[in-house]
């Protein structure tokens, strides 16, 4: 089980983590980016634009910008530590990833407030 981590990390960590766990049936609880202008975070200006990053179409969020380590492990305990921005890709990028680290998607479920632009995703080894 992955909640609430994955879309904490920059690009190379996301890929560590899954290759760590290659193998394994993975429930991920994670945010995603959107093309379409739709979901909160992206209306709200806290996504950058949808770019390509490796073989990964996603956005940038921000964790915590402007504080230090210190300042953010007291104050922004939802940030993540050590990187200034995490990578959100977009759900057809993660379902890609996913498959190319030998997950197949098997259910999502929405996240319960109307674009929240995050979800809980079921997937087991291919």
């Amino acid at each position: 089980m992955c909640l609430g981590l994955y879309y904490h990390l920059d690009q190379a960590a996301q890929h560590a983590l899954l290759d760590r766990i290659r193998g394994r049936a993975l429930v991920l609880d994670t945010h995603w980016a959107t093309t379409d202008g739709s979901g909160w975070f992206t209306r709200s200006g806290q996504l950058t634009e949808v770019g390509r990053l490796g073989d990964e179409d996603g956005a940038w969020f921000a964790e915590a910008i402007g504080r230090t380590e210190a300042e953010r492990k007291q104050s922004a305990l939802l940030a993540s530590y050590g990187n200034d921005r995490s990578f959100w890709a977009t759900l057809p990028s993660l379902q890609a990833t996913l498959r190319r680290f030998g997950y197949d998607w098997q259910w999502m479920a929405l996240h319960p407030h109307t674009g929240a632009q995050r979800s809980f995703i079921v997937a087991r080894p291919g």
